[in-house]
């Protein structure tokens, strides 16, 4: 008896550590997305003050790796939520909330009625650069081909990032994450 509740501790504590870790990587996205607007929002505004064209793309330069910031974000809190469902939850049959989740995600992806809130961001960064972008082009004062090289390169970039981030936060990506975790979890035992 008493190993057995010593193990039901052990994975009460993992379960704790991992929601932990989960509730951390939100707030750093819901932070990471305000210091995005707010930085923007304040180049844009000494952009409009200075009328200079390449401060209007600064913001981009920020954008970028803020926005590959939230997506690993997302993935590490899809892995985790899977990893809890799959391992944990199905060990201790009070923990429902990862796989209710689950199931939850599966609904609305049936639906279609809500976006995932990554989805929500990459609108917001797409907003973001395309509205930095078109404001550059007003104030250009430099050759158009330079204009034309930057603003291709932004494009391949939202263009690389709606459609890896698109797929990353899915009923059925977080599905096949489980699957892997299941196989890795019987190699183990």
């Amino acid at each position: 008896m008493a190993d057995e509740e010593k193990k039901l501790r052990t994975i009460l504590l993992e379960y704790e550590a991992l929601r932990d870790e989960i509730l951390h990587r939100q707030k750093e996205t819901t932070d990471t997305l305000i210091y995005s607007i707010l930085s923007t929002g304040a180049l844009l505004g000494y952009g409009f003050t200075v009328q200079l064209s390449v401060i209007f793309l600064v913001p981009i330069a920020i954008l970028v790796p803020l926005s590959y910031s939230i997506k690993k974000n997302a993935d590490t809190i899809l892995f985790i939520a899977s990893y809890i469902s799959t391992t944990i939850e199905g060990n201790v049959s009070d923990l429902k909330w990862e796989s209710f989740r689950y199931k939850f995600r599966r609904y609305e992806s049936q639906k279609r009625g809500r976006l995932p809130r990554l989805i929500e961001c990459i609108m917001i960064y797409d907003f973001l650069s395309i509205t930095c972008l078109l404001l550059a082009f007003f104030y250009w004062d430099y050759p158009l081909i330079y204009f034309g090289i930057v603003a291709a390169l932004v494009f391949v970039y939202l263009l690389w990032w709606n459609i890896t981030s698109s797929s990353s936060y899915s009923y059925h990506r977080q599905t096949k994450i489980m699957g892997d975790i299941e196989k890795v979890a019987k190699d183990l035992n």
